[in-house]
């Protein structure tokens, strides 16, 4: 939950957050909604870091099971019966040299080769602007220049085996 209420409470970086949680009145109000201690963001970073990836996907699953389960986005279906979900992929790194072995790489017109890490996701969309993210695959490539096409493609195949 300390997680969560990072976005929960739209702070800005964990940095923020924890300049925050010195507030009495952030404190009580984090207690009121939980009933548990406001934890500190660096512990759990320190937490998510060592964490399997895989836990965290089947972490948020059942999160967003339990939620569809209990009809909480029962009134925003589209035609009063569908949930519409949008499929894209983004960037989440960005390095000046290569980082590791699943780095994706382009290069720019000008000549420069710039390292990255996209994934593909997809999020239950809300017409109030929520959107809820119900799965994540990284986007690899084969050969050593980035295709977008052909990378979303793939990683849409591995996403869509779950479901």
């Amino acid at each position: 939950m300390g997680a969560i209420s990072l976005f929960l409470f739209k702070q800005g970086s964990r940095n923020s957050y924890n300049n925050n949680r010195r507030d009495k009145d952030f404190l009580s109000n984090y207690k009121k909604l939980f009933g548990m201690r406001l934890p500190h963001q660096d512990t759990i970073n320190d937490l998510l870091r060592v964490l399997d990836p895989l836990t965290l996907e089947e972490f948020k699953t059942s999160m967003v099971r339990e939620l569809i389960e209990k009809k909480v986005f029962h009134k925003w279906h589209l035609l009063g019966k569908y949930h519409v979900v949008a499929i894209d992929g983004t960037g989440v790194n960005s390095y000046t040299e290569k980082h590791c072995d699943k780095c994706l790489t382009k290069t720019s017109k000008s000549g420069k080769q710039a390292w990255f890490h996209n994934v593909l996701e997809a999020k239950l969309v809300l017409p109030n602007g929520l959107s809820i993210s119900l799965g994540t695959e990284w986007i690899e490539n084969d050969s050593s220049e980035y295709d977008k096409q052909d990378c979303e493609l793939k990683a849409f195949d591995r996403l869509s085996e779950g479901w």
